[in-house]
């Protein structure tokens, strides 16, 4: 009896140590199945990567579209300004009696306008004929239109003109001294005359109609009361009889 109990015991204990050993054999064999099908995912990914990496080495990189000649970009600038000049039929005119091309004649003016400004005598008079003879004139033709645009675009036009030579009246002795200044400031009125510019609409919008929609009341009252004591002073004067 003492024999068969111990050999049942020894039985017994060794049971665990087996199933243990079985286990890890178990883990191992998933451990190799699981490292032959990655380096089989890898071996059959290969070619494909190795094929995309050779048709983006054989695709021709991206280039830049090449840069017109100086010539060609300036024939194009003169037909686009041709275009733009052509409109008015005094350009027409001018293309009928002459021969020249509008566009010509449009970068002499402004190259003999410039050279006058730069070293000329009198630049202060040339700038204020750039601002005030064409708008005058095109303000003449606005009012007799029947349309209301033009009247608007002129209207502002000339109230940036008027502002800008109520602060000009204040900096002009320090102003002058600037270089070029006469440059800038002709530029500066041909761009808010322009029609494709239409620069004095961005003054206006930017600058003077936030300072008058905010001193709105002030102003009106000033007036008011200027106005009142105007019609005082007249009607305290003195009038003298025949």
């Amino acid at each position: 009896m003492p024999r068969g109990r111990g050999r049942r015991s020894s039985n017994t204990n060794a049971s665990p140590s087996s199933t243990t050993v079985t286990d890890d054999i178990n883990d191992d064999a998933s451990l190799d199945a699981t490292t032959t099908s990655a380096a089989d995912t890898k071996m059959s990914t290969s070619p494909t990567n190795a094929a995309n990496a050779a048709a983006a080495a054989a695709t021709p990189a991206a280039t830049a579209p090449p840069t017109k000649p100086l010539p060609e970009q300036f024939a194009e600038f003169l037909t686009t300004l041709d275009n733009l000049l052509i409109k008015y039929p005094t350009a027409q005119q001018l293309k009928e009696k002459t021969g020249v091309r509008p566009a010509l004649i449009a970068l002499g003016v402004a190259a003999l306008v410039l050279l006058f400004v730069l070293f000329g005598v009198g630049a202060a008079a040339v700038c204020n004929l750039t601002g005030f003879v064409y708008p005058l004139y095109a303000s003449f033709k606005a009012v007799k239109s029947p349309e209301k645009g033009d009247d608007t675009q002129w209207l502002t036009y000339w109230m940036v003109y008027a502002f800008f030579s109520f602060l000009e009246s204040f900096t002009d002795i320090l102003l002058r001294w600037i270089p070029f200044y006469y440059v800038f400031k002709v530029a500066f009125l041909v761009w808010c005359y322009l029609p494709q510019t239409h620069g004095a609409n961005v003054v206006y919008k930017k600058f003077i109609f936030p300072i008058f929609i905010k001193h709105e009341r002030e102003i009106d009252e000033g007036i008011r009361r200027a106005s009142a004591k105007f019609d005082e002073q007249v009607e305290g004067a003195p009038k003298k009889t025949l």
